[in-house]
């Protein structure tokens, strides 16, 4: 029975890299030897510490289910599981052993006769990386009959199954694209194609099993429908769609719209956010006359107004509505937030140095709020609350506007739009936004993850993922195109 012995020495894990050195693979009695040495990687995680089973001191990885940890290494679980990775060390249910001199791989046991197990079900002689399960040119090294994926070009995933950067194109026949929100689990995207010839605009969802799909309209007469915001599990998309006059509707997990109706003395209404389980809409409605607008709030109920203003976002659990109040002369007015079933708002602080601050976004608590504060056309940047009070998280170098427009469920990632000039064209920078990193243009944190962004300006990111790795909004291609882009980050 041939013996495996595996010795693996971490000596330094940074946060922005890790280094694996001084690995030596022996592998007595079999026909190959693959060897490891200064394999290092841009990414900001470690490998968890081994355990030790048994008398033997086995290096074993976790169970079944694995370590899914975030970042540039896995161990343990599934193939397949575990994040944005770019080096997985994953397979079956792990490997254990009881005294004696250790376990091999797949199956078999130590010379010293105590029992190893593996999954995979695989003997000593068989190689986990034959065929190579590691995607897009990732590099396979075997290990405890487990398998570890070096990623390049830009792929991340725990068989580098995914681009960091993924351009949506568009569809249709469409003139450009744009992506709006985003699923809890990243997996759902939706957003709006826009039409040259018309300039009316189409809600899609987005998959990548299927691609565009195209959501319909009340009235195919006029066939223009916006979709704003997507439940946490991708079901409901909501926002709006003409009839002769705009209608705050939602569309179910068949794509079957449904008009939510529209408050009495109001014409026109549009959709800013939805609860993670779809059941509560909220967005902002006006009539012809009106030199104002009004929040609503929708469920089963119907509809709702709650003041003055606009709803800008909802909290997942559906217990915080934010945006800002706006006086009776129709000027921009401070952010305010409001609680379950309120129909009076809790003003948010205000930013020294600032006439007007208004809230965008918040976290899956409503602990968590983010938005921009600015004095009209001269100058914004982008904000937070918190139980603290408000942080100036200002712009990227060099601008003079910025918001942010997106947020984690914890509140960690903050993602919006940084521009010399204004924040609503078709200008400016997408930015991230950490506390330990501080505000960067997502550009450049892709292209150090190895994606080729040559001649792509990246705009704006409008949603993002409940754990802040899936990142979504628009940009300008080389080609000067408008369009929808998905980016993963390596967390």
């Amino acid at each position: 029975m041939s013996q495996r012995r595996i010795k693996l020495s971490l000596l330094s894990v940074s946060r922005s890299s890790f280094t694996l050195i001084a690995v030596g693979i022996a592998l007595a009695g079999c026909g190959a030897r693959e060897e490891l040495d200064a394999l290092s990687s841009p990414r900001r995680s470690a490998f968890p510490p081994a355990s030790s089973g048994g008398s033997g001191g086995v290096l074993a990885s976790g169970g079944s289910g694995g370590l899914p940890a975030q970042g540039g290494a896995h161990w343990g679980g599934s193939a397949g599981l575990g994040g944005q990775a770019g080096v997985h060390v994953g397979g079956g249910a792990g490997a254990s052993a009881g005294g004696g001199a250790g376990a091999s791989g797949g199956g078999a046991s130590g010379e010293s006769g105590a029992a190893s197990q593996a999954g995979g079900g695989g003997s000593t002689n068989s190689d986990p990386c034959l065929p190579n399960p590691c995607q897009n040119g990732g590099r396979c090294f075997p290990v405890m009959a487990k398998t570890l994926c070096k990623c390049v070009n830009g792929f991340i995933g725990a068989l580098c199954e995914l681009p960091s950067f993924e351009p949506l194109g568009v569809a249709l026949g469409a003139s450009r694209s744009r992506a709006q929100a985003i699923s809890a689990d990243g997996q759902v995207v939706v957003g709006n194609l826009q039409f040259a010839a018309t300039f009316d605009w189409q809600g899609f969802r987005w998959t990548r099993e299927t691609g565009y799909v195209p959501l319909g309209f009340l009235s195919t007469a006029n066939g223009e429908s916006e979709a704003a915001a997507v439940s946490a599990d991708g079901t409901f998309i909501a926002g709006d769609s003409s009839d002769t006059l705009e209608r705050p509707v939602r569309w179910a997990a068949d794509l079957q719209i449904s008009n939510l109706g529209i408050a009495p003395m109001r014409n026109n209404g549009y959709v800013t956010g939805i609860s993670g389980d779809g059941a509560v809409v909220v967005g902002f409605a006006y009539s012809n006359t009106d030199i104002v607008d009004y929040m609503f709030r929708w469920t089963a109920l119907g509809m709702q107004e709650i003041g003055q203003g606009r709803a800008e976002g909802i909290s997942s659990d559906a217990r915080v509505i934010v945006g800002y109040v706006a006086p009776t002369d129709g000027e921009f007015g401070n952010a305010a937030s409001w609680g379950t079933g309120s129909a009076d708002p809790a003003s948010l602080a205000a930013a020294p140095g600032f006439q007007y601050t208004s809230a965008h976004a918040t976290n899956s608590d409503g602990s968590v709020i983010v938005g921009e504060a600015f004095n009209w056309d001269t100058s914004a940047h982008a904000v937070r609350w918190t139980s603290a009070g408000l942080e100036d998280l200002g712009t990227l170098p060099g601008d003079n506007h910025c918001a942010a427009f997106a947020v984690s469920a914890d509140g960690s990632l903050i993602a919006g739009q940084s521009s010399t000039m204004s924040l609503y064209d078709d200008d400016g920078r997408a930015m991230i936004w950490d506390a330990k990193q501080g505000m960067r243009a997502l550009i450049d944190t892709l292209i150090a993850q190895g994606a080729a962004l040559d001649g792509w300006q990246l705009i704006r990111v409008s949603g993002v993922s409940a754990d802040g790795s899936v990142l979504v909004g628009w940009g300008k291609d080389p080609t000067g195109t408008i369009e929808a882009f998905v980016a993963r980050l390596e967390l």
